[in-house]
């Protein structure tokens, strides 16, 4: 859903949190409305008459919005899934991104692991935890396995990651692909 106010995960969750304090719903063109496939389409009475005249909609409890705008962000779940598995088989995966993003950001890789108050440092764990989690998809657990970190240290230091990144303009794409 986040997606829906921009391509950034920082920036839209800004941009949500907005949204909600605003409490302005019925703003033209959010498709946010939602309470499940059935309540949409106006009870199980819409739904049966929909399958008698074969009308077909795609539900997911987990976003809210009409059928358009669940197909559109599963389609885009999907698009994500194949750019991490396509990035793996580059040969992209957390050792990888671990050794690059020490290069970029003038760090030996053993600083990483101890409780280390240098800044490079420090920006070089968050950009690793949010390129591996949002670019690689790699499972919080195995992030904070390898770098000794819990994982809700993992999920914090990668929004940091997100916003470093933002802020500086710095994308994976651009530097490593």
């Amino acid at each position: 859903m986040l997606t829906y106010f921009s391509n950034s995960l920082g920036k839209a969750r800004n941009r949500y949190r907005n949204f909600v304090a605003e409490g302005n719903f019925n703003t033209p063109n959010r498709n946010l409305s939602g309470g499940g496939l059935i309540r949409s389409a106006g009870g199980w009475e819409a739904v049966s008459r929909f399958r008698k005249e074969h009308i077909y909609c795609i539900g997911d409890e987990r976003i809210l919005g009409d059928s358009t705008f669940i197909e559109q962000s599963l389609k885009h779940d999907i698009l994500e899934l194949q750019r991490s598995e396509s990035l793996e088989r580059k040969g992209w995966n957390l050792e990888k991104l671990i050794e690059e993003v020490c290069l970029l950001h003038s760090v030996k890789e053993q600083r990483l692991l101890g409780k280390n108050r240098d800044k490079n440092v420090s920006r070089a764990k968050s950009v690793i935890c949010y390129w591996a989690t949002e670019v690689l998809n790699i499972s919080r657990k195995e992030i904070a396995a390898r770098l000794r970190l819990s994982q809700s240290a993992v999920s914090y230091r990668a929004i940091n990651g997100c916003e470093y990144c933002e802020k500086e303009n710095i994308e994976f794409d651009a530097l490593f692909e």
